[in-house]
């Protein structure tokens, strides 16, 4: 709708400018500090048609609202948790989005409003990760160039004038995002010699899919 996608370009020049606050600040607080009123401006948008489930706003949501919720915790307090403890949260955020998905599905609650919610809360969980991840020290700065690509992206569609072009839909990208979420929380539990390999290859498939999303909306002139 014509709602979502003003809220998601301004969403987006918002946290693409969050990510130089991020490196300037060597802090993840700007980002959080941008993220939270975005979403509650959202939300709040939507809110009548939130009122039109049963029960209000549906289970997916509330777990998708929940997945969010422990991002955002996440970003704010990880400094006084360990690796081990990040790793687990960050696998049960990856557990309740394939959760809320099943939801969506089993009481036929799919909305346009949860699918952006849900694929923000992504975008936003790999954002934090990232920035998790160079902020101690564990890989380079290039990984936030990485992490805020969904945010990249999106202003690079909307400059050039592309944001009513369809990308074709193909099954690799679900495939590489999974395998992008596994390589970004394999740096809390394994030895720099094993997760740095990992982290580069998941990143170059990342790219991939996301150049292969941008040639395909150049096509569909």
């Amino acid at each position: 709708t014509q709602k979502i996608n003003t809220w998601n370009k301004y969403h987006g020049f918002l946290l693409l400018q969050s990510m130089f606050l991020v490196i300037a600040f060597q802090s993840v607080l700007p980002l959080i500090a941008v993220v939270i009123p975005s979403f509650l401006f959202y939300i709040i948008q939507h809110w009548t048609e939130l009122k039109a489930f049963r029960p209000f706003a549906g289970y997916a949501n509330w777990v998708t609202a929940f997945r969010l919720d422990i991002v955002i915790l996440l970003a704010i307090f990880y400094p006084s948790l360990s690796l081990l403890q990040i790793g687990m949260l960050a696998i049960l955020i990856i557990c309740l989005d394939w959760v809320d998905g099943q939801l969506a599905r089993r009481f036929d609650m799919s909305s346009d409003f949860g699918e952006y919610l849900d694929m923000e809360t992504d975008s936003l969980f790999v954002a934090v990760i990232c920035s998790i991840l160079y902020l101690n020290g564990m890989v380079g700065w290039w990984l936030m160039l990485i992490g805020f690509l969904r945010y990249i992206y999106a202003i690079a569609v909307f400059l050039l004038g592309w944001q009513n072009r369809k990308a074709k839909s193909t099954k690799h990208a679900t495939f590489i995002a999974g395998i992008f979420f596994v390589a970004i929380i394999c740096p809390f539990f394994l030895p720099v010699l094993y997760y740095l390999p990992i982290v580069i290859v998941g990143s170059l498939l990342l790219l991939f899919s996301f150049a292969y999303s941008f040639y395909s909306l150049w096509e569909a002139k």
